[in-house]
């Protein structure tokens, strides 16, 4: 209590001594702004704090080595660093220079090639063009041997840099760092384009002083921000004066950056810096090399600039794209192996993660989960690696404490990041070591996640974003304005990016009402008890920013939450339950938690829900995560073999590989699937091996019914009679269809079931038939405005297409996304969150996607169908959808004329003819018992088909496979051939196959519409 009246009598002193209002007063006093002449310098009188660079210690030495250069007309050197502070650090200096007239060129390091700071090759190169002087900007003051070696070859270096020194300094002829503990001048905490700058200063001033170094002042200011110094004192002049230049004339190449990114006069300041302007620059050094920002920033010509900004913005969207990618993958590493989050340090590790951001993915997972971060960056043999940690936890102490088993190869860094190199196969030792060592060094400490509140408030006022602009501009040491609104009604609430990552939604309270955006937040509400997700009480702790409308018409006010706290009853009651789940599957079980007739009816026994494609994949996946959610096993079953491949694709996009058991023999591995959590079989596989299925409880999912138990040409079929006798009579049992029938209805509502139906919304449809060349037809739809999907279902086919793309209609690599099922479970998600919020000149997927095309960033898609499906099931899964959408959807058939081929030579890999396998049977019974040696004489290798072809042989009784070798148990018989599994789910898949090879040889765009808008009267006897 005594505290706050302190500072409320500091407040209204300042508001008496300065008249000001007593909100600003307060805002002051919560930055440790107490002393009137300081606030007011602080407000009104920046300028006063722009000290004289000779103060600088070895300033005068610097310029009278600058000047002898000068008069001997010898070649200076620039040593920047590819971070944003090193790049415009570097283009302060050069231009600077070049405008006195020296003979100037600047050198930049590779990040991942040659790291940071001076390097011997670099310095022996630039001796060899002719330069003898070198100026390092932003690094060079712990470069020691470095400097040593360019003393040798009889260069000058004068060091200007902003880092700590270490107890020796280096022994070049000047060094400029107001950090020196010998340096009196009177602000430390000037970046590195500061100290360049005051040089700058110092030179126009003894050199020529009608050189106005304010010139350049925007530049300044955009690496005094990006590099996160406090924005006080001369560093708040600096930030003051470039953002008005960014504001009325900013340097050209900037004007252009701007120009392309569409930020107007009114949106600059020092958060658009932070979070638009400077990650471009940065990306060049992250993902290539700092020159192109560099260009940027120094480039008087039109057409290079507008070049240098076109590859900085690729650039940039490979490296969020990058960034994307590793953060997702990262994260699925802690799904899978959840023991990791318990650690109080977290190791993560991936094949070849780009080194460019790795630090900033480490520092997104060390904020996230409060704890320090490795990630490492395997390449063989060998890896990198990025740590991060967070306020409390010095990383220099964990890795000097590991180093003494001698883990790492090289290690580097401060308190709270460091990069590091180890050999792979030490990286287990790694997590073990640094998670021991860590319980050592701070036992069982939690670290707390603290956030300064400036004020309480409950209401907007007149005045009050005109006393936070004088506040302005923010950054560390000035940040912005955090306030905090007690019980607030959080309404609307809706989840982006990466499923649950961040949320926005409007808050209410009293006269309040405002849009609310929490970045990174999402993961605190998304295990709320769903019917409370639409209004409930909490605390929000952030910041208020007025933002304009995207035509520039209005500006309104957004509450950025920082922080937040929920009242306790509600969160879910097993908010504390851990257990794998995805964001972006998450997003799909909300789908279907929301509908109450669904959510009620999931858990019930003997019930049929015939849905759209897109609803019923989603119960699916709803119904297999309750399973898993209670520890029961699932069982999922289609007809045959293209059927269940189909409902396969869809769920391993959604759960990991290691959970599902697919496998091709017809005889099953009952500890295999004791291993695994969901198990795929189609209808003869199940009914042959029906006592492996009865040893264990489990709850069976039938997938598309009508194929499994009603379709005329299985009616007589053994293993599907036998399968429908048992299923009908059994419990547990969940049935889920697209293709409806009303005699199946029937037929099932006899066995005892429930009926749930519901039917597409989706009618507008437009399908043309196209026979040009795909290249041809890509280029006429290469402008067309909405999303473009191209469905080609062969993962090397679409990379070949691509190549295509890039070489004939100069599309490139960046501007298309894929989704194929030669990808990982993972690389799927990270896929489906592209094409859902990432724009693309093209999409391109292979069938069997859970409507994927129906979700990209720009609706209504027009769909380029290059293959034919395998099933009506597939072509239903690409055009289905939640969403309730009247838009006319194209839809493009330019398959080619010759699919045919291609299917029958699919379903020859599946059912091999028994020409085939009475050609197998009698190499075996010739003394070749040897799986390889079949493999490689009778099928040159393709180890698919000829795995397949002993399969069929062993489901005949015919042989018996002991690891790798066989044995002949019967003599050839087609009659039991015929018997077995894999000829009887053939009569249906010929079927199949044949309907589609008939009915796309002689399309009827009316009947395929038909199709798609969920009329099936015609489905089950077309062909029969």
């Amino acid at each position: 209590m005594f505290i706050i009246k302190k500072k409320n009598l500091l407040a209204k002193n300042l508001e008496k001594t300065l008249g000001i209002s007593g909100f600003l007063s307060k805002l002051l006093v919560s930055r440790n702004i107490t002393d009137p002449e300081e606030a007011d310098i602080f407000l009104n009188r920046p300028e006063s704090e722009n000290f004289d660079p000779l103060i600088m210690k070895d300033m005068d030495k610097a310029l009278d080595i600058l000047k002898e250069v000068k008069e001997k007309k010898e070649k200076v050197a620039i040593f920047g660093d590819y971070d944003v502070d090193g790049v415009t650090s570097s283009s302060v200096l050069y231009l600077g220079l070049r405008n006195l007239g020296f003979e100037v060129t600047v050198y930049i390091p590779s990040r991942i090639e040659e790291g940071y700071s001076l390097n011997e090759n670099a310095l022996h190169e630039l001796k060899n063009k002719g330069f003898q002087n070198i100026i390092t900007v932003d690094c060079g003051i712990t470069s020691l041997k470095e400097i040593d070696y360019a003393k040798k070859l009889g260069m000058k270096v004068i060091v200007t840099d902003h880092h700590l020194p270490q107890d020796t300094l280096p022994k070049a002829d000047a060094i400029l760092n107001p950090k020196r503990k010998d340096d009196n001048y009177p602000f430390k905490d000037l970046a590195g384009v500061g100290v360049t700058f005051k040089l700058l200063q110092a030179l126009f001033k003894n050199f020529d002083n009608t050189l106005d170094p304010y010139e350049y002042i925007d530049l300044v200011a955009l690496g005094t921000i990006a590099d996160i110094v406090p924005i006080l004192s001369e560093n708040r002049y600096f930030v003051k004066l470039g953002i008005e230049k960014l504001k009325s004339n900013p340097s050209k190449g900037i004007k252009y950056l701007l120009d392309e990114l569409k930020i107007v006069e009114s949106e600059i300041n020092s958060r658009t810096i932070t979070f638009k302007i400077a990650p471009k620059i940065n990306a060049a050094g992250r993902m290539a090399d700092a020159y192109a920002a560099f260009k940027l920033l120094t480039e008087e010509d039109d057409e290079r600039l507008k070049k240098a900004v076109s590859e900085l913005l690729k650039l940039n969207s490979r490296r969020q794209s990058t960034e994307k990618e590793i953060y997702l993958y990262a994260m699925s590493l802690l799904d899978l192996y959840p023991t990791y989050k318990t650690n109080p340090v977290l190791v993560l590790g991936g094949e070849n993660w780009h080194l460019g951001v790795l630090g900033i993915v480490a520092s997104k997972l060390s904020a996230q989960f409060n704890k320090p971060v490795l990630m490492i960056s395997k390449n063989g043999e060998y890896c990198k690696g990025s740590g991060r940690s967070p306020q409390g936890i010095d990383l220099m102490d964990l890795f000097l404490k590991v180093n003494e088993n001698n883990i790492f190869e090289e290690f580097g860094g401060h308190k709270f990041a460091a990069g590091f190199s180890l050999f792979s196969k030490n990286i287990d030792k790694l997590r073990e070591s640094i998670n021991k060592v860590y319980k050592d060094i701070y036992g069982d400490k939690k670290l707390s996640f603290t956030l300064d509140i400036d004020m309480e408030i409950d209401k907007i006022w007149d005045g009050m974003f005109d006393d936070i602009e004088k506040l302005e501009p923010f950054g560390h040491g000035n940040t912005e304005p955090v306030f905090l609104i007690r019980n607030g009604k959080l309404e609307n609430l809706k989840f982006f990016s990466n499923g649950f990552q961040n949320f926005s939604g409007t808050l209410n309270k009293d006269s309040l009402m405002i849009d609310v955006l929490g970045y990174d937040l999402g993961h605190y509400l998304k295990e709320l008890i769903p019917d409370k997700k639409r209004g409930f009480p909490l605390d929000l702790a952030g910041t208020f920013r007025i933002e304009n409308s995207y035509n520039l018409k209005n500006s309104y006010i957004k509450f950025y939450v920082q922080d937040l706290k929920i009242e306790k009853s509600f969160q879910s009651e097993d908010i504390q339950q851990k257990y794998f789940v995805d964001g972006i599957l998450k997003n799909e079980l909300s789908r279907v938690t929301n509908i109450n007739v669904l959510n009620e009816n999931l858990t019930k026994n003997k019930v049929a829900m015939f849905l759209p494609s897109k609803i019923k994949n989603d119960t699916i996946l709803s119904k297999i995560f309750i399973c898993l959610k209670n520890k029961e096993k699932v069982v999922v079953v289609s007809a045959t073999n293209s059927l269940l491949e189909h409902i396969y694709k869809i769920i391993s996009a959604y759960f990991p590989e290691e959970f599902l058991y697919f496998d091709n023999n017809y005889i099953l591995d009952q500890n295999a699937i004791n291993d695994h959590k969901v198990v795929f079989v189609t209808v003869p596989k199940f009914a042959k091996n029906l006592k492996i299925f009865d040893s264990f409880n489990a709850e069976i999912i039938i997938d598309e019914p009508f194929y499994s138990l009603f379709h005329p040409v299985i009616k007589k079929i053994s293993y599907y009679q036998k399968f429908r006798r048992y299923i009908l009579q059994r419990n547990h049992v969940g049935i889920f269809g697209t293709i409806y029938n009303e005699n199946l209805k029937e037929y099932l509502r006899a066995s005892g079931y429930k009926i749930l139906t519901s039917f597409s919304k989706n009618n507008a449809f437009e399908v043309i038939r196209e026979n040009n060349n795909i290249l041809k037809l890509l280029n006429d739809y290469s402008n067309d405005k909405n999303s473009k999907v191209l469905v080609l279902d062969n993962s090397e086919r679409q990379k070949s297409l691509a190549k295509l793309l890039d070489l004939k209609l100069n599309v490139s690599e960046h501007e298309i996304k894929f989704f194929n099922h030669s990808m990982s479970y993972r690389e799927k998600l990270i896929a489906r969150d592209k094409f859902k919020n990432e724009n693309a000149n093209f999409y391109i997927t292979s069938f069997s996607n859970n409507g994927i095309a129906f979700e990209v960033k720009k609706f209504p898609p027009t769909l380029i169908i290059t293959d034919v499906p395998k099933t009506d099931i597939e072509f239903l899964d690409l055009v289905s959808t939640w969403m309730k959408k009247n838009q006319k959807v194209t839809i493009i058939l330019a398959y080619n004329n010759r699919f045919r081929v291609k299917l029958l030579y699919e379903y020859s890999k599946k059912y091999p003819s028994f020409k085939i396998l009475k050609n197998t049977y009698d190499f075996i019974q010739e003394g070749h018992y040897n799986t390889k040696e079949i493999y490689d004489s009778l099928f040159e290798g393709d180890d698919d088909f000829s795995q397949t072809v002993l399969n069929v042989l062993e489901d005949a009784q015919l042989v018996k496979k002991y690891k790798d070798d066989l044995q002949i148990i019967d003599t050839f018989s087609l009659k039991k051939l015929r018997e077995s599994a894999n000829f009887e789910e053939n009569i249906l898949d010929n079927w199949i196959l044949k309907h589609i090879i008939k009915f796309y040889e002689n399309l009827d765009t009316r009947e395929l519409i038909d199709l798609l808008k969920g009329n099936f009267s015609e489905v089950g006897a077309r062909g029969v």
